[in-house]
């Protein structure tokens, strides 16, 4: 009988740390760290309208983290630096 209690904790233990393992690395994928600072090489974005077209917006100051979903950054060059839903 005390065998079958001790493997019933130690299936219990084993259970308990591989739900609490991954609720902890599905929380640190959640909190990306996102700077504030422009992107100095970025030039214009291009973001989806409603009607299909697309949207050039030429800015000054312009971060990964802070674009609108599904508009894209790019480079003077047009190489893309980042999507709006990257971070």
């Amino acid at each position: 009988m005390a065998i079958h209690k001790v493997g019933f904790l130690a299936l219990l233990l084993l259970f308990g740390t591989h739900v609490l393992g991954s609720k902890m690395a599905t929380a640190a994928e959640e909190e990306k760290s996102c700077p504030r600072d422009c992107i100095s090489d970025a030039a214009y974005m291009v973001c989806p309208t409603r009607h299909g077209r697309h949207k050039l917006i030429e800015s000054y100051c312009d971060n990964c983290c802070t674009l609108p979903e599904n508009c894209k950054l790019f480079k003077e060059n047009g190489d893309l630096i980042c999507t709006g839903t990257d971070y």
